[in-house]
């Protein structure tokens, strides 16, 4: 799974995932993409368990606090970690290629 999040307004930007029940991931994100929702909706949502969808809570735990100002503390980062996640931090919005 990757994300990208804008270091802004803590909307998601972008998310892809691969594997047999992707389709589940892409339907629950998309709806949080559209309704303009922070990671942080479905970081602390109680998902149902065993699915797919409680890895959203693993991806989106690792994104790094807004500082005061409103950006991530390091805004271009790329966190990779053993568990497979991606999390990519928006500085801006143009700043998606």
């Amino acid at each position: 799974m990757k994300a990208l999040i804008s270091a802004d307004t803590d909307e998601i930007l972008g998310f892809t995932a691969l594997g047999t029940e992707a389709g589940e991931l892409m339907a629950i994100v998309q709806t949080a993409i559209l309704a303009k929702l922070p990671y942080t909706a479905l970081r602390d949502a109680v998902l149902t368990h065993p699915t797919m969808a409680e890895g959203l809570t693993s991806l989106f735990g690792v994104v790094p606090a807004r500082s005061r100002g409103g950006a991530a503390e390091s805004p271009d980062i790329t966190d990779h970690f053993n568990t497979g996640f991606e999390v990519l931090v928006a500085a801006r919005a143009n700043a998606i290629c």
